[in-house]
């Protein structure tokens, strides 16, 4: 029998499922930002360098001389270990500004109402259920999509697109996608933009497909991040709605 997905908005008691499935998706699965950027870690000049280094120390050195081979070793490896703990925190730290930010409030940021504004805002928030696999009868989030809409421009920004890596490449990135451009259309919004990275090479070839298309980065937003040895670009996409 097929997946049975269900998209919905978000309600209050999502918020803790949805917190955690946003951490987790960014953490596992080799379609995950951790695992994207690892990669380009991983494919690093200086990596590979760093690979035939330890080679030839565990051939050439550790036969005659353990201590030193050991010796060499660790500085070898301690370096990509650093690296490697600070792509897990700089992961970390993007779920936790989330929490502080909008994800501390999904309900409230992503509001359609402005309070104390004459205009409405045409954001929103939903989630794809799925039936639980260990549970019958209950269901998991498997899924989020958000759309901000902060002013009263008709352009509205694609957020917090996950999918748990339990779940992906089955439709369901899809079917929150057009969930939210359906919205926006109704809402009178003419445009949408997002912001993604070569780090999820699945995500950019997903929105391409789509109709999404590169747009200039404005002055004075960066154009990459960088972790250490890794540089990974930032890029923008927009859609047109009409």
């Amino acid at each position: 029998m097929g997946l049975r997905v269900h998209i919905r908005k978000f309600e209050r008691d999502d918020l803790q499922a949805v917190q955690q499935l946003i951490l987790s998706a960014s953490m596992q699965g080799k379609e995950s930002p951790y695992r994207g950027t690892l990669d380009i870690l991983l494919a690093h000049p200086i990596t590979r360098l760093a690979g035939v280094a330890l080679a030839g120390d565990i051939v050439f050195v550790a036969p005659k001389h353990i201590v030193a081979a050991a010796v060499v070793a660790g500085a070898i490896v301690a370096p990509l270990v650093i690296q490697w703990r600070l792509l897990v925190k700089d992961v970390r730290d993007y779920f936790e500004e989330g929490l502080r930010k909008d994800l501390s409030d999904i309900s409230k940021h992503y509001q359609q109402e402005k309070e104390g504004s004459a205009h409405v805002r045409a954001g929103g928030f939903w989630v794809a259920e799925v039936e639980s696999p260990s549970t019958s009868g209950s269901y998991d989030i498997a899924g989020c999509v958000g759309l901000e809409h902060l002013n009263s421009q008709p352009k509205g920004q694609l957020r917090r697109m996950f999918v748990s890596h339990n779940y992906r490449n089955r439709g369901i990135a899809k079917m929150l996608l057009q969930a939210l451009v359906e919205h926006a259309k109704a809402k009178g919004l003419t445009s949408l933009y997002l912001g993604t990275t070569m780090a999820q090479p699945a995500a950019v070839s997903f929105y391409e497909k789509r109709g999404w298309k590169r747009i200039p980065t404005p002055p004075g937003v960066p154009r990459y991040y960088g972790v250490g040895l890794v540089k990974v670009d930032l890029l923008l996409y927009g859609l047109d709605l009409y």
